[in-house]
């Protein structure tokens, strides 16, 4: 894989913004660039009817670069909503939980009171109980008191409130997609550039009851081993750019450890303080639509290779925007 192996240093007397711009131009446009063009011949290889994408931060981005023609489904809380159903409530309790800014790893005292967790549900549509009720409940204590256990139970005790949000998510994704014109037994890609496969599952299970839908989900990193390249998931088929077929397994793990700064790197953040590092992926993205060689004759994992040796050199830590993104 060729590209350097670290972000040339800004010049002196550089902030923040210049540096951005830099690393947005020479790490992050070419990686991006890489992966549509990558997902446009996968598409094609592959007979998929339509592209879809729950991305804010790659909503309108795919256009500076011109390919490929992505339809957007909306955002991606409100696709993880509209997957759950009573038949896999309880196995989308994590997702719920990560929904309210409460899942497991980021639990303590930082966290407060566990009302204001769930008062990230109800910017989601979903109804919260009086402050009187959840006093009763004892939902007004700090997470470390309260314990995530009776997160979970109110949650589960307040299932029905939950559904109907989740079900009014299900009918407006179904109105979204029969305006982009899927119909029976189409074949739709779900890019994603976070490697878990929650929204392409989310996605299989808002549809199964609405219409058939053979769901692939296009990655930009699959870091778990060459397997999960070709698997077939309880959502579809997960098929990623960069695998160990591609790169250096050394390189995939600290892709796998620091997603948060892939998403800023791939302008999939919304972040504060990232506008620098978009507009110098636009200027790439310009650069890129200019030149005189056809679209498909650059390598993807090439282009994605400043990024990774980015990544494993460790010098985004030093970054003041990088690093808080990462130390999330």
């Amino acid at each position: 894989m060729t590209g350097p192996t670290t972000c040339p240093p800004a010049p002196d007397g550089a902030g923040e913004a210049d540096s951005l711009r830099q690393i947005g131009f020479s790490i992050g446009g070419p990686a991006l660039a890489g992966f549509l063009n990558w997902v446009e011949r996968r598409r094609i290889q592959d007979g998929i009817a339509h592209v879809l994408i729950a991305s804010p931060g790659l909503k309108g981005r795919h256009t500076q670069i011109g390919t490929p023609d992505l339809h957007w489904i909306g955002p991606p809380a409100q696709l993880v909503l509209a997957g759950i159903d009573e038949r896999n409530f309880i196995r989308s309790l994590p997702s719920l939980l990560a929904l309210c800014g409460a899942a497991l790893p980021q639990v303590g005292p930082r966290i407060g009171p566990l009302s204001a967790p769930l008062s990230a549900l109800g910017r989601l549509g979903i109804p919260q109980p009086a402050e009187s009720v959840m006093r009763d409940l004892g939902l007004d204590a700090p997470v470390a008191a309260a314990g995530q256990g009776r997160l979970v139970g109110f949650l589960c005790a307040w299932q029905r409130e939950i559904l109907k949000t989740c079900r009014r998510n299900r009918r407006a994704l179904l109105r979204t997609l029969q305006g982009i014109g899927l119909g029976p037994d189409d074949r739709v890609a779900l890019v994603d550039i976070r490697p878990g496969g929650a929204l392409q599952q989310a996605l299989a299970w808002a549809v199964q009851d609405l219409m058939r839908l053979d769901v692939s989900g296009y990655y930009f990193c699959l870091p778990d081993g060459p397997n999960r390249g070709s698997a077939r998931r309880p959502g579809g088929q997960m098929t990623a750019m960069l695998d160990r077929r591609t790169v250096p397994s050394r390189l995939l793990r600290h892709a796998g450890r620091h997603r948060h700064v892939i998403d800023a790197l791939l302008g999939a953040s919304d972040s504060p303080g990232l506008a620098p590092l978009h507009q110098g992926m636009a200027q790439f993205a310009h650069a890129f639509a200019q030149r005189p060689e056809p679209r498909g004759g650059s390598d993807a994992a090439d282009m994605a290779g400043p990024l990774l040796t980015y990544l494993a050199s460790g010098a985004w830590r030093d970054h003041p925007v990088l690093g808080r993104i990462a130390a999330r």
